[in-house]
């Protein structure tokens, strides 16, 4: 795929919501598969890839699916109203991320995907809402597919329960990397290039990479993986870092910057990740000269507790990103390069 940055793209502008990640999995497979790499395909959907080495089975998680809202019915004149669904606040009477409103959307349909705009009433009929207090909610928002009948959206194959998720190209902005899917698609770019790179190192492990399903609806693949009768003895879990460096929050909130480097989470609201795995990560990079950043996070989860919970240790690594849960997230190239680098050095430190 050329550069990290031509990965990341063709990673991120694929669509994939939570329970729709065929397009993206299949996507990694080809690549796993080009890089040299045994790959599996589990029954719930999970990818593994056997990159090589031998040693202690480490394996390297990243999730395919992405956050995204679900049709919960169609209007008579067309229109898909829309429940909260991965990554969002479920409560119809809370407001969602306002960056949500107006984006471009794929509704994954029956048939195939379908192009869309998240919509809410706007302009000269704001006059019209309820004062709640609150602003938009969730119950004022709705699909417009460019159709005029609950008929005509059927013949689309859109119906209620399909998932939508946001339709933006990924671009580069100054030195950033702008886009939807950074969370996990980052994550996928970084595994890939990881296995492509230590396919010709000196390993310490046996290093695995996996793609995993609906982690943003519970963990739900990673939970079947650590479930599964391919046991691992270390796993080191990819995600997003959440920043601080951005105006109403400052670092003294969260004490990370993006361009600063990986992101090594100690602990966030589902697990306290294990000491002797992520000191031992600290120490990998240290001994190349690669600068990583420490954390905690709030209101924050990952794929690592759902391996911990299956009596694997376990870690976190990040990359910082800024505007989560959102079209725009935004990340570093060279925080991306920087994750590699880390994790091909601790693959090739004496095993842990």
């Amino acid at each position: 795929m050329g550069t990290l940055f031509d990965l990341l793209k063709a990673l991120c502008d694929l669509p994939g919501p939570s329970g729709a990640e065929e397009r993206v999995q299949a996507f990694v497979a080809a690549a796993w598969r080009e890089a040299g790499h045994t790959v599996t395909e589990a029954p719930v959907g999970n990818l593994l890839g056997r990159v090589g080495g031998k040693g202690k089975r480490l394996v390297v998680v990243a999730h395919a699916d992405e956050i995204s809202v679900v049709v919960k019915s169609v209007t008579t004149d067309g229109h898909c109203l829309l429940m909260s669904a991965t990554g969002m606040s479920a409560a119809v009477n809370r407001p969602p991320n306002p960056m949500i409103l107006g984006q471009p959307m794929t509704v994954m349909g029956r048939h195939g995907p379908v192009p869309a705009v998240l919509a809410a009433r706007t302009g000269h009929l704001r006059s019209t809402l309820p004062d709640s207090g609150a602003g938009v909610v969730w119950n004022d928002l709705f699909l417009e597919l460019g159709v005029g009948s609950a008929a005509a959206v059927a013949e689309l194959g859109v119906h209620p329960g399909c998932p939508a998720c946001f339709d933006v190209a990924t671009r580069r902005l100054g030195g950033r990397i702008v886009g939807k899917a950074m969370d996990d698609r980052a994550a996928l770019a970084i595994a890939t290039e990881l296995g492509r790179r230590a396919a010709g190192a000196k390993l310490g492990y046996e290093l695995w990479l996996a793609s995993t399903v609906q982690e943003e609806n519970g963990l739900l693949g990673a939970t079947a993986l650590g479930a599964s009768d391919a046991p691992f003895d270390l796993a080191i879990a990819l995600d997003v870092g959440l920043c601080g460096d951005v105006p109403g929050v400052g670092v003294q909130e969260m004490p990370v910057r993006l361009g600063g480097g990986p992101v090594v989470v100690h602990r966030d609201s589902s697990a306290r990740y294990h000491r002797g795995l992520t000191y031992a990560i600290c120490a990998a990079g240290a001994k190349r000269g690669i600068t990583v950043q420490d954390a905690a996070f709030q209101a924050y989860g990952s794929d690592s507790s759902a391996m911990f919970k299956a009596d694997v240790p376990a870690a976190l690594v990040a990359y910082p990103t800024r505007y989560t849960h959102t079209a725009i997230e935004t990340v570093d190239e060279s925080d991306l390069e920087a994750c590699v680098a880390l994790l091909l050095a601790f693959c090739e430190e004496a095993p842990f």
